[in-house]
């Protein structure tokens, strides 16, 4: 019986995945440059550890306080005008929820439409104004005869 010969399980080095991972974006690479093996590289995401998973967590956070609200809502707009001027529709969703962040506010009214009634005046008699329609004055013509 022949006995495959297998590497020994290395250990991941968080600091280098977060490392690799801000200077190229990718998990793939930041994964592979940490410690992981191809076939957990090719996973992503789904195979890192809770280490490596914090490390990404926590540069999101500092991502997110990096930039003003103003920022945000302006990188949204121009992101926006450049996909219509290009005729593309990329990242459409992420533009949507970043436009609705509560501190960007880009697709919330400026003002609710409606009006809510929450005592009304004690002289109303609403059920009469329903029951009886104003009356009208005679019609007349344009000069007013």
């Amino acid at each position: 019986m022949q006995m495959k010969n297998f590497e020994a399980h290395k250990a991941v080095d968080p600091e280098k995945f977060a490392e690799t991972f801000k200077e190229t974006g990718s998990i793939k690479e930041a994964m592979l440059a940490a410690g992981y093996a191809e076939s957990s590289a090719a996973r992503g995401r789904h195979k890192l550890s809770q280490e490596c998973l914090s490390a990404l967590v926590d540069r999101g956070i500092k991502l997110g306080r990096k930039y003003s609200a103003e920022d945000r809502r302006d990188w949204v707009r121009g992101k926006l005008l450049q996909n219509s001027v290009e005729g593309k529709d990329t990242a459409v969703k992420s533009l949507e929820l970043l436009g609705k962040d509560k501190e960007v506010g880009l697709f919330t009214p400026d003002s609710q439409v409606g009006v809510i009634i929450l005592q009304a005046p004690p002289d109303l008699n609403v059920h009469a104004a329903i029951q009886e329609p104003p009356q009208l004055g005679e019609p007349t013509d344009v000069d007013g005869n």
